[in-house]
């Protein structure tokens, strides 16, 4: 799946230079995926919060339950899920220009699963989703920045030679 992603984004960058996106147009975007790499670094950052206070709150239950919630993360239909919503979160931020938006994966890709939670399993598990969600995601956008430097400095160079 990343290999797909990976490819999307160097087309993607290929396409920008060789249809002549200029230099501001370029630095546009990467100041807005900058913006947007820091969302998710704080969402994240939430998430990792929310499972160090589970675990101060219970240690011994916290790697109980962390086990579990591993083992429902790792489920086929979730992985999937997660690598759709994640492809379709980069689409929506590189091309067209929205802003992250903050979900609560697991309760909104699986309400039905985690209403058969009890309490802190559906804290544990919401919470590593989420934090494996935004990590996703966040290499994903870590990955487009990359590229874009690089049409950057490929713009910058076309400029000075002409």
């Amino acid at each position: 799946m990343l290999k797909k992603i990976y490819i999307a984004i160097t087309l993607s960058c290929l396409s920008m230079m060789a249809f002549g996106a200029s230099l501001d147009e370029l630095k546009a975007q990467f100041v807005h995926l900058q913006a947007q790499v820091k969302a998710v670094k704080l969402s994240w950052q939430r998430a990792e919060l929310t499972l160090r206070q589970a675990q101060k709150l219970n240690f011994v239950l916290y790697h109980q339950t962390q086990a579990d919630a591993k083992d429902i993360l790792a489920r086929g239909d979730i992985v999937t899920k997660m690598d759709e919503l994640v492809t379709q979160q980069v689409d929506s931020i590189v091309n067209g220009k929205m802003p992250y938006k903050a979900i609560n994966f697991l309760a909104d890709s699986f309400p039905e699963l985690v209403a058969q939670m009890k309490s802190y399993l559906r804290l544990v598990s919401t919470a590593m989703a989420n934090r494996e969600f935004r990590s996703l995601l966040g290499k994903k956008l870590v990955l487009k920045m990359n590229e874009l430097m690089i049409a950057i400095k490929e713009a910058k160079l076309r400029e000075e030679a002409e």
